[in-house]
């Protein structure tokens, strides 16, 4: 069975600073920010899959960020984190678009027992507003993955399992 994914049109204004929180691939930078997704589903027993990308654009008007004495694309890296973290102060001196598969996946249940290929963004962690190890703070990433379809009564609460393999791609703000 098809069906459409809902419409989702997003839009920020930040006017003297960059701020976003938990926004995907939508990078809230000092201008007028959008992100626009659609897509279609499927689903057939056992198998679904979701086509979801997604597409942004954001002014990035000028704002001052701290020296990072790098040169080309990397002067825009964090100061804080070096190399230790992709963190990027600004997404370059310009406006700045991208587009992304987004939150798209391939996936078989059975039983209580789900096998995939995802672009989906992965909520990993205890935090309620911050996730502490894995948010939906950046785009979603390719991943293959196996775990419980529905977590599961375990008399003191519930309980889900997940394990998954993917790969992570470096900005060209760090070295």
């Amino acid at each position: 069975m098809f069906r459409t994914l809902p419409v989702q049109l997003l839009s920020t204004f930040s006017s003297t600073y960059p701020a976003g929180d938990n926004d995907g691939l939508l990078w809230a930078g000092r201008g007028v920010s959008q992100l626009a997704s659609a897509g279609v589903g499927f689903r057939w027993r056992a198998l679904s899959l979701a086509l979801a990308p997604e597409v942004t654009w954001s002014e990035n008007r000028f704002f001052d960020t701290v020296p990072y004495g790098r040169s080309g694309a990397q002067r825009f890296g964090n100061a804080f984190y070096g190399n230790g973290i992709d963190l990027p102060q600004r997404f370059g001196a310009g406006p700045w678009a991208a587009w992304g598969p987004g939150q798209s996946y391939l996936r078989l249940d059975h039983w209580n027992v789900a096998l995939g290929l995802s672009t989906e963004n992965l909520w990993i962690g205890p935090g309620v507003r911050s996730s502490i190890l894995m948010s939906n703070a950046g785009p979603g990433f390719p991943h293959v993955f196996l775990g419980t379809s529905r977590p599961a009564d375990i008399w003191i609460g519930n309980a889900g399992a997940l394990i998954f393999w993917g790969r992570l791609e470096r900005t060209p703000y760090i070295a």
